[in-house]
């Protein structure tokens, strides 16, 4: 199915994941960000450097570049976040990235300064378990959930907030459907917790997360609210990606990650 894109930017990216620049560019190819389905966006090539928690505790350094929507580099960061922690269990401390709107124009190098965008705070209190479901709509969640450990849980979006979210995705087929999502989460703006989830829906199952609705507590098992889609959810993404390149990580942790087949969220 062609889907034709409202939002103008780069046909194609370069793209890597790798320990640094020089292995970068070995290494990297074209990403058409278009129909790709490991994009995560169609309006700019993002080049970004950050400090990664893998899942054994060791803090790591990745320097990455690929199709993105970056017009907000903080809601980037998260989308990247989220993609990393859905395909590898990484958790994204610290970002930086510089974005362009060329084809191939991402061969920016950022560096990491005290300035870097936070993401992840795995080491901030809050609710120690949420209820986590991922359904179709809010019956089928809170007739399905189950208890998710924030510190613990390699699938956890956080450790300072449980969340509900109420979404629109377009599934590989090209379909647009509903869907219900809960679970523990980093919720100081709700934008971010948004994208975050929106990249780690695409990394799970080439799902684009069009629109989003949150809700997000401090308590253990607050989680109980049921948003509602309205006109101002927030935009995630464009449509992207229904065919493409994996983009192949090379880092330590990547070669010890689990398949998708043992995540534990899925929708029925």
């Amino acid at each position: 199915m062609l889907i034709i894109l409202k939002d103008a930017g780069p046909k194609v990216c370069h793209a890597c994941a790798e320990n640094d620049e020089a292995t970068c560019i070995l290494n990297q190819f074209s990403q058409t960000c278009a129909t790709d389905r490991n994009s995560l966006g169609t309006t700019h090539c993002g080049s970004a450097v950050g400090t990664y928690r893998d899942a054994y505790g060791f803090v790591y350094t990745s320097v990455i570049r690929g199709c993105i929507d970056c017009a907000d580099k903080k809601a980037a960061c998260f989308a990247l976040g989220g993609a990393l922690k859905a395909r590898a269990f990484w958790t994204l401390l610290k970002c930086e990235m510089d974005c362009c709107t060329d084809s191939n124009c991402n061969n920016q190098t950022p560096t990491l300064t005290q300035a870097a965008i936070t993401v992840f705070t795995p080491e901030d209190a809050g609710p120690t378990q949420c209820y986590a479901c991922a359904e179709r709509d809010a019956a089928s969640c809170s007739t399905n959930q189950f208890i998710q450990t924030c510190a613990t849980d390699r699938n956890s979006l956080g450790t300072t907030h449980c969340g509900s979210a109420v979404g629109k995705y377009r599934d590989e087929s090209g379909k647009v459907l509903d869907g219900f999502i809960r679970g523990c989460i980093d919720c100081a703006d709700k934008k971010d917790a948004c994208f975050a989830l929106g990249g780690a829906l695409k990394a799970r199952a080439f799902w684009t997360l069009l629109k989003c609705e949150i809700e997000c507590c401090t308590g253990i098992y607050c989680n109980t609210q049921t948003p509602t889609l309205t006109p101002n959810a927030i935009t995630v993404f464009a449509s992207v990606g229904t065919t493409g390149q994996q983009v192949s990580f090379s880092t330590r942790a990547l070669a010890l990650a689990l398949s998708f087949g043992n995540i534990l969220y899925h929708f029925y």
